[in-house]
């Protein structure tokens, strides 16, 4: 989710181990950001970052440190150089949707780029569906399958039932 991306801490992140934990998220409202917990009690969780995520993110640390900011404790690990949190519409605007135009992809939703992929991603490798629905933050497997579940293919018995009672 966007909002706990953006609400993440240098706190909540280990590099050396591999680990972020959700534990915030940035919500945006009339009067501004405020940082709150996320959406439910599932969403509260440790999540393990590929290795080409921890580098970027190293590369990301060592380029605030150079231009000054905090890359300790509670500071936003994503903020616009004025230190305050990013804004989600000019992110998009500005670096989303023309990455999407530059990789010749059709344009879309941050949500279904991230969640939606890599939930499908995951599912196709056969990763236990116990494991995706606790990485993605729902408490329940049986809303990711119910929402996922059909847009994979060969989820079904394939031909299973005919073969055991043809």
């Amino acid at each position: 989710r966007w909002g706990e991306l953006a609400g993440s801490y240098w706190s909540d992140l280990d590099l050396e181990r591999r680990v972020m934990h959700i534990q915030r998220s940035l919500i945006k409202g009339k009067g501004g950001y405020t940082i709150d917990t996320p959406k439910t009690r599932g969403s509260r969780r440790s999540v393990t970052p590929t290795k080409r995520t921890v580098a970027a993110l190293q590369r990301h640390r060592e380029h605030q440190q150079a231009e000054g900011f905090q890359t300790e404790g509670y500071t936003l690990i994503f903020r616009n150089t004025a230190a305050s949190p990013v804004n989600h519409s000019h992110l998009m605007r500005r670096h989303f949707k023309p990455a999407l135009e530059r990789a010749g992809l059709q344009p879309t939703t941050w949500h279904v780029a991230t969640r939606h992929t890599r939930t499908c991603i995951l599912l196709l490798e056969r990763v236990n569906p116990k494991s995706v629905a606790m990485q993605m933050g729902w408490s329940a497997v049986s809303f990711m399958l119910d929402t996922y579940a059909r847009f994979l293919p060969g989820w079904g018995d394939d031909g299973v039932m005919e073969g055991l009672l043809g």
